[in-house]
């Protein structure tokens, strides 16, 4: 028989090498177009230059952050921010609506908030929108993973 000490221990060990291991990951809802666009107008457009309060609003919303890369993963769409305070906020995205439909729609919340000329690369769907002071909006495609299209949204200084 084991003593008691050694018996917690064990399962002290036990279950923080179980929580250690958990991976954190987005939900599995493709994303629609207005709900994209409202979550990062929200997130990242409505707290430009500094995204102040970005992060602890997702964390209200019950985002669950990975711990090693700091990126707020949805807990039922496919959705993800990262923020990085003073310089950039970003959304990765899987949906299954039409590629320039998405980005006129992430560009145009852009432009119309922040005024700027909206620039689109009519090959693979890309664009950007230059909001001035340094300040750019990109929407890029990223491909396809499993089935579902994604995309990165993102705002922020030197992009």
């Amino acid at each position: 028989m084991m003593p008691p000490g050694a018996v917690r221990a064990g399962l002290l060990a036990l279950a923080l090498a179980g929580t250690a291991r958990a991976e954190v990951v987005p939900g599995e809802v493709p994303v629609d177009g207005v709900t994209a666009m409202m979550l990062f107008q929200s997130t990242c457009l409505d707290r430009l230059p500094k995204f102040s309060g970005a992060k602890t609003a997702l964390q209200s919303a019950d985002y669950a952050e990975n711990p090693e890369t700091g990126t707020l993963y949805h807990p039922e769409l496919n959705l993800s921010f990262s923020i990085k305070p003073g310089k950039q906020c970003s959304m990765v995205f899987a949906s299954d609506e039409d590629a320039m439909v998405l980005g006129l729609m992430l560009g145009g919340a852009a432009g119309a908030e922040n005024g700027g000329e909206i620039v689109i690369n009519s090959v693979d769907g890309d664009l950007s929108v230059d909001l001035g002071r340094g300040t750019r909006m990109i929407f890029e495609v990223i491909g396809r993973k499993a089935g579902a299209a994604y995309y990165h949204a993102a705002v922020g200084k030197g992009l």
